[in-house]
């Protein structure tokens, strides 16, 4: 019975000094609920809170999605920044002659697909290659002003992946072009 105490204690001292290497503290006050400090930040434990009858408690904001509320509107002269799943950040502009596209990808080895299309024709295909997911990788493409105008009305400019699974185009991000 002794050897078991005795090596259940050496367990317990094994664990502890793993834990304080790892900076990770656990302190519990009796009257308060328990802290977890983690690399010197103090984190509340994961629990529901309780609310009085009647009282609604606001859900936390998604990071992904764009905030409401405390955002001024944007501007007239804002450039319209587009994103999806693998796409965000995505700017249109106009220089010279061409119409510049900035973002960033997110895609599986870097590599992602462009398009200029007019209803179900494509005007111009092809391929970018930037920093592999899980980073996302900053991408910068051109075309000619012209080639959207000889499309007319409908002209869009597509950001897409093909599906490894059968060849699909996937998380197509499309931006019109008038």
């Amino acid at each position: 019975m002794k050897l078991t105490n005795l090596l259940m204690l050496c367990i317990i001292v094994i664990l502890g000094v793993i834990a304080y290497s790892l900076g990770v503290r656990v302190h519990v006050d009796v009257k308060q609920k328990p802290s977890v400090t983690e690399h010197e930040t103090t984190k509340p434990p994961k629990s529901v809170p309780s609310k009085p009858s009647g009282e609604t408690t606001t859900p936390p904001a998604d990071p992904n999605k764009p905030s409401t509320g405390t955002k001024k509107p944007p501007k007239e002269d804002d450039p319209k920044v587009y994103q999806n799943n693998s796409f965000k950040n995505v700017v249109l502009s106009e220089k010279d002659g061409k119409i510049m596209v900035k973002g960033q990808a997110r895609v599986f080895e870097g590599v992602f697909q462009y398009a200029v299309t007019s209803g179900n024709k494509t005007i111009l295909q092809d391929h970018y290659q930037t920093e592999g997911a899980p980073a996302w990788g900053n991408f910068e493409i051109s075309f000619d002003k012209s080639l959207a105008e000889k499309t007319g009305e409908g002209a869009a400019f597509e950001l897409f992946i093909y599906s490894a699974k059968d060849g699909s185009k996937v998380d197509v991000l499309t931006i019109p072009l008038k």
